[in-house]
């Protein structure tokens, strides 16, 4: 079985708490303009982003 280039990118957190999704990570979420990012942030500190549908958005953010 062959993996996948793991795709990874380093960002820094602007004077109003903002970061910008990197090229890198757009294309591998394939992310367009007004798609909704879900965050996940595990007990260990790992953090998981997935695209998710805005028809989900609220259900996913309010879950």
């Amino acid at each position: 079985m062959v993996k996948k280039a793991q795709r990874s990118a380093v960002v820094k957190v602007t004077s109003k708490n903002q970061i910008t999704v990197l090229k890198v990570i757009r294309e591998a979420l394939r992310l367009q303009k007004q798609d909704n990012l879900k965050r996940v942030v595990s007990r260990s500190g790992k953090v998981v982003e997935k695209r998710v549908a805005t028809d989900d958005f609220w259900t996913e953010v309010s879950a």
